[in-house]
């Protein structure tokens, strides 16, 4: 998924943005404060959450790439997505569990 969120280039350009990525990334989600709670956006069905890609990925589209800006973009992305599947199989699991129970 994260590989809507870079410019594309030559192969070359490519394997070196990959590596500052890489690395960027790795000190990014070492920063203290990284953790993020529960999503209050609600991007609970899989329309809503395709939506959402869309979206994000159409204001990526019109700003200057950089690899810091690209990172931000991916872990937002990710983590809402993530989140947002996750409420939708607890929610799924809830309304199973409540079928089972008045059966």
């Amino acid at each position: 998924m994260s590989d809507i969120y870079n410019f594309p280039g030559n192969l070359k350009d490519h394997c070196i943005y990959e590596e500052e990525l890489k690395k960027e990334l790795r000190s990014y989600v070492r920063e203290p404060g990284v953790e993020r709670g529960r999503l209050s956006e609600s991007v609970h069905t899989p329309e809503a959450i395709l939506g959402f890609v869309q979206r994000m990925h159409q204001i990526y589209m019109r700003m200057q790439s950089g690899v810091k800006r690209d990172c931000e973009y991916i872990l937002e992305l990710c983590h809402t997505v993530v989140d947002a599947l996750l409420i939708l199989c607890e929610e799924l699991t809830k309304n199973m569990h409540l079928s089972l129970v008045s059966l």
